[in-house]
Order: structure tokens, then sequence, then C-alpha cells
């Protein structure tokens, strides 16, 4: 193996393991084979897991509609939002967040 092959292993390395861990973390408190018959607030929370960054937003839609993105104003180390869902069903909830260095966590 030649030294720029080498070097290129090790580059891509320390890229892979630098962004792996600065993902952000999104939990949800809603379950997607909950049945809602009623209003129901959705809890989404991000935080990061590299304590040098925050989350710089959370991305959210509600079965085929589109993406509400809700920005981290004040650039806090957790980022909760809240949304509500008032249609009757099964709903899907898909979301992620992005980091402060704009690592973007998969959905």
């Amino acid at each position: 193996m030649t030294l720029n092959k080498i070097l290129l292993l090790l580059f891509t390395l320390i890229i892979f393991s630098v962004n792996v861990s600065a993902m952000p973390q999104t939990t949800s408190d809603y379950n997607d084979s909950n049945w809602i018959n009623s209003s129901k607030t959705i809890t989404l929370s991000c935080s990061d897991t590299n304590t040098d960054l925050n989350c710089l937003a959370i991305s959210y839609k509600i079965d085929n509609g589109d993406y509400n993105t809700l920005f981290n104003d004040s650039n806090l180390t957790t980022f909760i939002i809240s949304f509500t869902v008032s249609n009757d069903g099964n709903h899907s909830i898909d979301f992620n967040s992005t980091s402060t260095d704009g690592n973007i966590e998969e959905i």
C-alpha cells in the first residue's frame, strides 16, 4: 500500500468518526401505532452527543405533508418543540435535526 493510499484511508476514517460522533439525536413522544381520535400534542426533543455543539433546527412532517422547520434561536443545548395533530387516524411523523456544525440526522 502506498503512502498516499494510507493517508487517504486515515483521512477518511478521521472524517467518518467526526461526523458519526457529532450527529444530533431527536426523540419523540409519539408512537406511530397510536390511533388519534382527538387533538394530540406531539413533542420532539433534540440534543447533540457532542458537548461542544447545539441543535440548530428540528424538521418534521406529518403523513405526506410538507416539512416544517423550527430553529433554535436561543442556542439551547437541548431544543424541544411541540405541535398538534388533530386529524382522526394513525399518522406517520418523520423528523430529524441539524446540529450547529451542519451535521444532519438521518430520518
